[in-house]
């Protein structure tokens, strides 16, 4: 009985095949999958695209004043301070970029992050603005809406915008009146007096 159960189970997996229309897969090598992550490694999963540049770090509006006028630049606290600084730019599209404020992989040169105010609504993708009061400090803000659009320059070194007026002629040369070197305080959204933007969103569109 056994026997006549084994040799009939290969016809009637057959005559199963064949009712259905179906023909059994060809068992693939077990390196193809990793073959095709080599030749496509983006295929079904959405890429990211990361760039760092350079972004003038201002002082949070209200607050210059409040943290010690007279006093020198260097014992005034980091926040305060109007400099350049690594941001890191993200997007996983063609139409928005993030730009946070405090994440960047330093380099010897970065681009200088140029921005054009073109007065934009937000847009239904850039995620809620969210707030964080704190009584001590300034007050922070992600996901802030700047109105604009991005650009990047020519690679330059830290010293090439050691001045807001540096990485301003940087912009306008490249890219033409009305570019500037983004700010910290770039913001269409509508924000508490003293806060901090920590993410910025803006348009990707190239000039």
């Amino acid at each position: 009985m056994t026997q006549t159960l084994r040799a009939l189970l290969p016809l009637t997996l057959a005559g199963l095949l064949a009712s259905c229309g179906g023909v059994a897969p060809a068992p693939q090598p077990t390196g193809l999958h990793a073959l095709n992550e080599d030749i496509c490694p983006s295929c079904g999963r959405p890429s990211v695209t990361v760039r760092p540049g350079w972004v003038w770090q201002a002082p949070p509006a209200g607050l210059l004043a409040s943290s010690g006028e007279g006093s020198s630049p260097e014992a005034a606290p980091e926040w305060a301070a109007s400099r350049a600084v690594a941001a890191e730019a993200r997007s996983s599209g063609r139409t928005l970029w993030e730009v946070d404020l405090q994440q960047a992989t330093l380099a010897e040169e970065l681009p200088v992050l140029c921005f054009d105010d073109t007065r934009k609504d937000r847009p239904t993708l850039v995620p809620p603005l969210t707030l964080s009061l704190n009584p001590f400090s300034p007050g922070t803000a992600r996901n802030v809406w700047t109105g604009g659009r991005l650009a990047f320059s020519k690679p330059v070194s830290a010293q090439a915008v050691q001045t807001e007026a540096q990485g301003q002629e940087q912009c306008a040369a490249e890219f033409g009146p009305g570019w500037r070197m983004l700010r910290s305080d770039h913001a269409a959204d509508a924000l508490p007096l003293g806060t901090q933007a920590l993410t910025l969103w803006a348009l990707q569109t190239q000039p």
